[in-house]
């Protein structure tokens, strides 16, 4: 996924608490075990932890780049711990962090992106400039997490599944393409609910995020692969609802849930 270097907040959590508007058809994905009914979905809930990272100091890209590598070592003891008790080999990912945009995973650097998750050769990328290192904690915090979390698909299967998928268009491939970057972001918002106890985030920062998300998606990036707003952040109180992978099988959703 793409995520955003920033986003208006200009709208009402209420809206973000209803599904996304379904298509006049779906596109159910089918003879896929590996999506559907993935062994991710049986090992129950992220175990809750502690995660401290020290608080990045706004502007500073070596205390931004601290920060995230801290996240990224709480997601590495939550995952690894959870891909053991499905019997799963575990692999962290290699993270990188550029100063400016440039190629990279053999493509240009996208406008006003923040980070992203090479699958060749499975290294999570941030940009850390001027602009980027002024997001709230709970904005890289998230953007970690959900990078994070297409790095644990590829672990189950599920990239390679999603790669694999036929499709008739391109309005199919779209869908899949957001039930797969909807998945990751309940994975992250699961993961998130497993420590958030113990960030040192102001009471409103769930809440502002969630403001934050519903701005994103399709209405952001203007197309129709990542999902709408509200669709992202139903998932997103999915995740962080339950706590649970089982809970985050966007596969068998109806396409109203991923519109």
């Amino acid at each position: 996924m793409r995520t955003p270097l920033s986003l208006l907040v200009a709208c009402l959590l209420a809206v973000a608490l209803c599904p996304g508007t379904a298509h006049a058809s779906g596109y159910p994905v089918k003879d896929s075990p590996v999506l559907t009914d993935n062994a991710l979905y049986e090992t129950g809930r992220l175990k809750t932890t502690s995660c401290r990272p020290a608080a990045p100091k706004a502007g500073s890209a070596s205390s931004a780049e601290r920060y995230l590598r801290s996240v990224a070592r709480c997601l590495d003891a939550t995952w690894s711990a959870h891909l053991r008790k499905a019997g799963k080999p575990f692999t962290p990912p290699r993270i990188r962090f550029h100063s400016k945009p440039r190629d990279y995973c053999g493509r240009p650097w996208p406008k006003d992106m923040l980070s992203d998750y090479c699958l060749r050769d499975s290294t999570i990328v941030f940009l850390l400039n001027g602009s980027t290192t002024k997001v709230s904690k709970q904005y890289a915090f998230m953007a970690m997490a959900h990078e994070y979390a297409h790095h644990v698909q590829k672990l189950y299967g599920i990239q390679q599944a999603y790669a694999e998928l036929p499709h008739r268009n391109t309005r199919e491939r779209y869908e899949q393409t957001r039930r797969y970057d909807l998945q990751a972001d309940c994975l992250s918002a699961a993961f998130a609910r497993s420590v958030w106890k113990s960030l040192d985030l102001p009471k409103s920062a769930w809440k502002d995020f969630l403001l934050v998300s519903i701005q994103g998606g399709d209405g952001y990036w203007g197309t129709h692969e990542y999902g709408k707003g509200e669709s992202i952040v139903q998932w997103l109180l999915t995740g962080y609802d339950e706590a649970s992978p089982g809970d985050c099988n966007t596969w068998t959703a109806g396409p109203s849930w991923v519109a």
